[in-house]
């Protein structure tokens, strides 16, 4: 069974992780990539290089999940 997370929770599940997955969507369609990231202060870090998700994040769509 689902349920909805308190904020402590996600909190402590961000904070206990430093992998997830990126989603964006561009102009072809669906894109998804394996990030490391680092949450601290209610902020998400991540660092990466010029390629597809930035130019769909920077030039397409900067909305993501």
């Amino acid at each position: 069974m689902y349920t909805d997370m308190t904020d402590e929770q996600m909190q402590a599940l961000l904070r206990s992780n430093y992998y997830a997955h990126l989603a964006c969507n561009g102009n072809d369609g669906l894109y998804l990539v394996p990030i490391t990231y680092f949450y601290e202060n209610g902020m998400i870090y991540s660092y990466t290089h010029d390629g597809k998700k930035i130019d769909i994040l920077r030039n397409q769509n900067p909305s993501v999940c």
